[in-house]
């Protein structure tokens, strides 16, 4: 029997949004920077009225967010990083995105500067956080890469240091984005979201396995979870909402 894929999920809290499938040429992968006004960035910026609205009625803002996938090639990464982008053209607040994922970490391709320190080479002691911070050209976003390989990442994730450095930048940052990887494959995700103030999942519809989003949210629901978002929505004849010559799908559903 073939396994059944996820297009929409009922089973656990609300969509925080869906994001259209777009064309995968580099200049079009991060959206926020290159068209402040496509339907993509739009729908980013529908996660963040979320989160603000989540944060208002929660009487506590959500400041450190964790953001995993049940399994790899859901999107988790790319989501994450637009999704700060978004969050820091609010001029007002500052953001930080740490890349977690030490064990296949990706940000760097997304730019032309590769640094060869981050994450890792701080909690060593190797190198300052301000040496190993990086801004992407045209945005206010900062980004704390993962450095180099360790052998022990998932150790070090869950340390006294990792503790110590997130409680220093809640003091600097209105939010901070900890991209992680895939908890169906490592405790990492779970173990940080003990730190944070929200989780959220990132699905790809017609891939994910449906099965894998409820055993992701059985991992993670003992942690606040925000939501859902379902990554490279393909619009249907039945939800097709036309936006500036675009298509694409967007849910609102009632938390439960």
């Amino acid at each position: 029997m073939e396994a059944q894929r996820v297009n929409t999920y009922s089973d656990g809290p609300a969509a925080e949004g869906s994001i259209p499938s777009y064309p995968v040429a580099s200049r079009y992968l991060l959206p926020p920077l290159c068209d402040t006004q496509s339907p993509v960035t739009e729908q980013y910026r529908s996660i963040k009225a979320r989160l603000d609205y989540l944060g208002r009625v929660g009487g506590k803002p959500i400041q450190t967010l964790v953001v995993t996938s049940p399994s790899p090639g859901d999107g988790k990464t790319l989501t994450t990083l637009n999704l700060a982008l978004v969050l820091s053209q609010d001029t007002s607040r500052e953001v930080l995105l740490i890349e977690c994922d030490l064990r296949r970490p990706s940000i760097r391709e997304h730019f032309s500067h590769r640094p060869d320190v981050g994450l890792v080479e701080v909690l060593n002691n190797e190198v300052k956080l301000s040496g190993a911070l990086l801004r992407p050209e045209g945005s206010r976003l900062l980004i704390l890469p993962a450095g180099g390989r360790t052998d022990q990442p998932s150790e070090l994730l869950s340390s006294m240091k990792m503790q110590r450095l997130v409680e220093i930048l809640r003091k600097r940052f209105h939010h901070i984005l900890l991209d992680t990887p895939p908890v169906l494959l490592f405790v990492d995700a779970d173990q940080l979201a003990a730190q944070a103030d929200g989780v959220m999942l990132v699905v790809r519809s017609g891939k994910t396995q449906r099965k894998a989003v409820t055993r992701a949210m059985e991992i993670i629901s003992k942690h606040p979870v925000v939501g859902i978002v379902f990554n490279d929505m393909r619009p249907t004849p039945m939800d097709r909402y036309s936006y500036y010559g675009y298509d694409y799908r967007y849910q609102d559903r009632k938390r439960r």
